[in-house]
């Protein structure tokens, strides 16, 4: 079984890829992310607004493919944020650009695994009007035995009417790409992730049987949204970030192959790093409060 972070090194090319429209998907949050530190290094990665100035993505969008080093420090200019794009091209791209003040990833991640797969982005300024427009909320903090994520492997919490959003594609060039929105079947937070590419710490995992629903190359970071009804309110809950996937696909194959056998996805839940994504809000905060 084939493991990989679903960035995108690229050059050029065009596709467009179909989307479908879910209810109150606030579109205007998510962004578009380029990191490239150098000559040979060019990855995609999508990201959610989830304060005035603050993108949270996966940690592993600003891993240098020759320097896995991630306390190394991260140059702002290197990164390229676009938020909320209706569609990529020129004209959306030179409109939607947002300035980056700094990166910032979980100092505890390290690319040997997929735990503490988390960071954020900090822009430059506040996205105006922010506090009028409605966003996913994080979900409450999850707390285990330990303060770092890790518990007993009989702990398992079942998510329902999720899905997720991204700018994956296997194309090289994602020109006139619209929003991916896809259905995740069945989410869950536990320790099936053990054996594979985390040691202890709790996932976000889900089987995937529908290749029309499986992530692809540049949707890493992108957001898991999930619902709930309950008190008779309909809320949006951004529970994680997506992590990584696997594939049956042969180690040669096509990034189209790739995508296409797709059978599991991981993601990064935000309610384990609940705290941790709070106190960069709180540490970054340009002075905008929302009530």
């Amino acid at each position: 079984m084939l493991f990989l972070f679903l960035t995108f090194l690229f050059p050029y090319g065009v596709k467009c890829w179909p989307s479908f429209s879910i209810k109150d998907s606030y579109d205007h949050d998510v962004a578009l992310i380029y990191y490239n530190p150098d000559d040979f290094t060019n990855l995609r990665c999508t990201g959610l607004l989830i304060a005035p100035n603050v993108i949270l993505t996966a940690a592993h969008c600003f891993l240098n493919n020759n320097d896995y080093d991630t306390g190394e420090y991260i140059d702002p200019i290197d990164v390229k944020v676009y938020l909320g794009l209706p569609t990529v091209n020129s004209q959306y791209l030179k409109t939607t650009k947002q300035n980056v003040r700094n990166v910032v990833i979980h100092e505890k991640y390290h690319s040997t695994y997929s735990e503490f797969d988390i960071g954020v982005i900090i822009l430059q300024n506040n996205i105006p009007d922010f506090c009028n427009k409605q966003h996913y909320k994080l979900p409450t903090s999850l707390f285990f035995d330990k303060n770092d994520g890790t518990s007993s492997p009989e702990i398992v919490i079942s998510y329902k009417n999720c899905y997720f959003m991204g700018w994956g594609s296997p194309n090289e060039s994602i020109e006139n790409k619209r929003l991916n929105k896809k259905v995740i079947e069945k989410l869950t937070a536990d320790h099936n992730a053990h054996s594979l590419k985390a040691d202890s710490q709790i996932m976000l995992t889900s089987p995937i049987s529908n290749s029309n629903n499986a992530p692809c190359n540049g949707d890493s970071g992108g957001p898991i949204i999930c619902k709930d009804f309950s008190n008779g309110t309909e809320i949006n809950f951004v529970v994680g970030v997506i992590s990584e996937t696997s594939s049956y696909a042969s180690s040669n194959a096509s990034a189209k192959e790739f995508c296409d056998k797709t059978d599991l996805m991981l993601g990064s839940s935000t309610a384990l790093h609940k705290s941790w994504i709070n106190e960069k809000i709180e540490f970054y905060n340009n002075g905008q409060v929302c009530s």
